[in-house]
């Protein structure tokens, strides 16, 4: 299935670069996504926030997408709300005003 196909390529990706890179965190975002389970699919983002936190500029776009997608399946609302707030921080400072993913 997908998912196994995922786990494979993170297997494969990790050989490849680490486990502290940005792909891995991608990788770990994408498990995340496609999981059924809320808390297995949490416990994906978080891995991928704390890879990104780790790897990247604290306000780079990805960063802001672990936040982002932390915060949307998040069933905590305080929890959530900050979670929210720093993905709309990470892609102002990184993003601009402007731009139609801080608009």
């Amino acid at each position: 299935d997908l998912v196994d196909s995922f786990h494979e390529a993170l297997k494969i990706r990790e050989a490849c670069f680490g486990e502290h890179h940005p792909e891995i965190a991608r990788t770990c975002n994408n498990i995340g996504n496609l999981v059924d389970d809320d808390d297995l699919g949490m416990q994906w983002y978080k891995r991928a926030l704390d890879i990104r936190l780790a790897v990247l500029p604290q306000h780079h776009p990805d960063v802001a997408e672990s936040y982002w997608n932390i915060a949307i399946h998040s069933d905590k609302g305080d929890a959530a709300d900050q979670y929210l707030l720093k993905a709309y921080e990470c892609y102002y400072k990184s993003l601009g005003a402007d731009h139609p993913t801080t608009v």
